[in-house]
């Protein structure tokens, strides 16, 4: 952990250092030392996302340092695995990884389906990140009422004609019937 008596200001942040060798090392070379991402967790930028950092998480790769979130995140990033844990909790596998280039790097990120998804925000639940989820669930063109139902007229007759499927979900719809 840095101290407050051993710092510099450059690109318009302090840098705190354990030693004075550090500080030193640093104040000869600062692009050489400085994190990627201005600090932010790699993983999560890796994503699309913004995340604080560990100061105990981090990896040099081609001689660049990389900070991350936490430890767990940190490995799963140094393996370049996928993170699957929210697709996995999906059970409409309405969640796909898809190729997507972001500042000049093509990355692996999640994408949800949204003719698929129902809403129903397990995968933000199970998100691994610790706070804010990196994915999150809203609803396009949702209703507040202060009162009443949300069942109209028209919905209840539509639900009483309706055939019971059981090998599919509730809320799909089915074409051929």
């Amino acid at each position: 952990k840095g101290k407050q008596d051993l710092s510099y200001s450059w690109m318009d942040s302090n840098w705190y250092f354990s030693s004075k060798e550090n500080l030193e090392q640093f104040k000869s070379n600062p692009a050489k030392y400085a994190p990627q991402y201005k600090g932010y967790c790699a993983f999560a930028l890796s994503r699309g996302d913004l995340a604080d950092i560990s100061p105990e998480a981090w990896a040099i790769v081609d001689g660049k340092l990389y900070l991350n979130f936490n430890l767990d995140i940190n490995s799963a990033w140094e393996q370049d695995k996928v993170c699957l844990i929210s697709d996995e909790a999906c059970p409409f596998n309405a969640i796909n990884s898809l190729n997507e280039t972001v500042r000049g790097v093509t990355i692996l990120r999640p994408f949800i389906d949204e003719r698929i998804c129902t809403g129903c925000g397990l995968c933000e639940a199970k998100c691994p990140i610790e706070g804010e989820a990196a994915i999150q669930v809203y609803a396009f063109g949702e209703e507040r009422m202060r009162d009443g139902s949300y069942i109209t007229e028209e919905k209840k007759k539509l639900r009483a004609c309706e055939k019971k499927v059981e090998d599919i979900p509730s809320g799909f719809i089915l074409d051929n019937q």
